[in-house]
């Protein structure tokens, strides 16, 4: 009981003198056809689940079905081409690799050896065929941001349809004068529980699709989101919280689409999409977003509802997309000055990250290719 009041505590919530049965009451106030107001209510968000089990499943036929041929028709090399069958099965070996992080250091593997009474060089061998099996397909990752392509299309378009019709798309501080007796239109509400219904989908397929170096970061991008997303649905913070996805999705198409390319060894046109994916990031995320986003939710919304503790809860979560934004784009950067430097984009210092070497454009061979270079 006492977790349920902290909770659902409105002094956290609400400002003074609103509550929860304020957020839900019936009310004609701003009701565009003078019907009763839709009031965001958090059971509502059970809707978002079957909209991401729904959106996991359209994935998994779409990469099948259209995806995966596309890549194949491209050239794309796939799984048969690129894997390495695992080693055989070493419960000594295997708890040596878990423990550090795929490369123990020489020592390590004599006392291996020693302890199994094999040649450094069979050790050293089965660490590195270990470390092989694991990487992943030119066609699996092809496929992975070919989806991510065909999604953010899709809800670009729809978030663009949606929102560029509403007042505070234009006017931000509407979306605060008069909360919190604010109207929800139908589109607004199926774009804003699909785009969570998304997220959530992400959150369980971040697990078992291409493992990246920045993994935790995206983890926590993640996490972060879909509390903000139903945060901001809860307390009938929608209106900000729509325009928020709506700019985040923008510079997903190119930057997926410049992955795509690389995967496709279709150099010229993915050094092109990539230069537009990187002043695109930094106009809306290192710009518009702080200045535009990030100024309405703190400084609109306290002009007109005053600090309270949700007010802190929802612009702390924002900060932190601003600085992973920002630990993205020193990383993006480097990329950029790599290709100015170099003739063409070369190998992403994060191996693995978001636009990565094999994945980046004109990728030159990788981290990993110079470590197996030493492993022989």
């Amino acid at each position: 009981a006492m977790l349920a009041d902290l909770l659902w505590s409105e002094r956290f919530w609400f400002p003074d003198n609103v509550t929860w049965n304020d957020l839900f009451a019936d009310t004609d106030f701003e009701s565009p056809s003078n019907g009763p107001r839709f009031a965001p209510r958090p059971r509502h968000l059970c809707a978002a689940v079957a909209f991401g089990a729904v959106i996991h499943l359209a994935r998994r036929f779409i990469e099948h079905s259209a995806l995966e041929p596309l890549g194949r028709r491209l050239g794309v090399a796939g799984m048969s081409a690129s894997a390495t069958p695992a080693p055989p099965a070493n419960a000594t070996l295997e708890a040596l690799y878990r423990s550090a992080k795929r490369r123990p250091d020489s020592s390590a593997m004599l006392a291996a050896a020693s302890q199994l009474d094999w040649p450094v060089r069979r050790v050293e061998r089965w660490f590195r065929q270990r470390r092989n099996s694991e990487k992943s397909s030119t066609l699996r990752k092809f496929v992975e941001s070919a989806w991510f392509i065909v999604y953010y299309c899709v809800a670009l378009t729809c978030g663009a349809a949606v929102l560029l019709q509403q007042p505070y798309f234009w006017n931000t501080r509407l979306c605060w004068l008069g909360w919190p007796y604010l109207h929800v239109t139908w589109p607004v509400r199926c774009y804003y529980i699909g785009q969570l219904g998304f997220y959530l989908a992400s959150l369980y397929s971040i697990f078992h699709d291409v493992k990246r170096k920045d993994f935790f970061e995206m983890l926590v991008h993640h996490l972060v989101t879909v509390w903000l997303v139903a945060f901001s649905w809860c307390v009938n913070f929608v209106r900000i919280g729509a325009l928020v996805l709506l700019l985040h999705d923008m510079v997903d198409p190119p930057l997926h689409l410049a992955k795509c390319l690389g995967y496709a060894n279709k150099r010229p046109a993915c050094d092109c999409v990539f230069f537009v994916f990187y002043i695109g990031w930094f106009v809306t995320r290192l710009l518009l977003f702080p200045i535009w986003l990030i100024r309405s939710a703190s400084m609109e919304s306290w002009a007109e509802l005053g600090p309270f503790g949700a007010y802190w809860a929802f612009n702390g979560c924002l900060c932190v997309l601003l600085v992973l934004h920002v630990v993205w784009f020193y990383f993006i950067s480097r990329i950029a000055w790599q290709a100015v430097t170099h003739g063409q984009l070369q190998r992403d210092t994060r191996s693995e990250s978001e636009m990565s070497a094999d994945e980046g454009c004109g990728a030159q061979g990788d981290h990993s290719g110079k470590n197996e270079k030493k492993d022989r």
